[in-house]
């Protein structure tokens, strides 16, 4: 994980800056256990959006307020996922599709009391037409780089974007193994 390859490449006298508290650890837990470890090995760590300036971050009260963010952001966190999962449970409940359609198929949409509504999982005959087309240039001896490179210079577009050399691994790795 990202975290761990943090932890392998900082030398004492680094600063690790985070963006968001809550992004750069998985729980409360984990803040602390990281902060002890880096505070052991001479890494100072920043949030760049904590409400508490640099100087103070690195007191012992700015410390207990990091230790206090932490906690809300792993509650966040928690709140977050139940409530996701309550409206995927009432989605299910209704026979409404509840997660992203699986390689090759696609959402279909409807009003539904007054709102657009994904109510079906179909087919997708242009995805997979792309798809299989990225398998004939593969089986033709072409790396996903040169795959990747073709539809950029070809400028092909998914849905009015271009497409990432990991979409051209994933599209082909599905593509194939539903041939089997």
């Amino acid at each position: 994980t990202q975290g761990k390859l943090i932890d392998e490449r900082a030398q004492t006298g680094d600063v690790i800056l985070l963006t968001k508290l809550d992004r750069g650890f998985r729980n409360t837990r984990d803040f602390l256990n990281s902060r002890f470890i880096w505070r052991a090995r001479g890494i100072k760590a920043r949030c760049l959006d904590a409400s508490i300036s640099e100087d103070m971050q690195a007191t012992p009260q700015g410390e207990a307020m990091q230790t206090i963010q932490a906690v809300f952001a792993q509650l966040e966190g928690e709140l977050i996922g139940a409530r996701t999962k309550d409206a995927l449970a009432i989605r299910k409940a209704q026979g409404l599709p509840y997660s992203r359609p699986r390689y090759g198929y696609k959402h279909t949409y409807a009003v539904v009391a007054g709102k657009r509504r994904a109510v079906a999982i179909v087919p997708d005959p242009d995805w997979r037409a792309l798809g299989a087309m990225m398998v004939r240039l593969r089986e033709q001896g072409l790396s996903y780089d040169d795959i990747y490179l073709k539809l950029a210079r070809d400028r092909i577009t998914w849905k009015g974007r271009d497409i990432s050399r990991g979409t051209v691994y994933h599209w082909c790795a599905a593509e194939m193994a539903s041939k089997n």
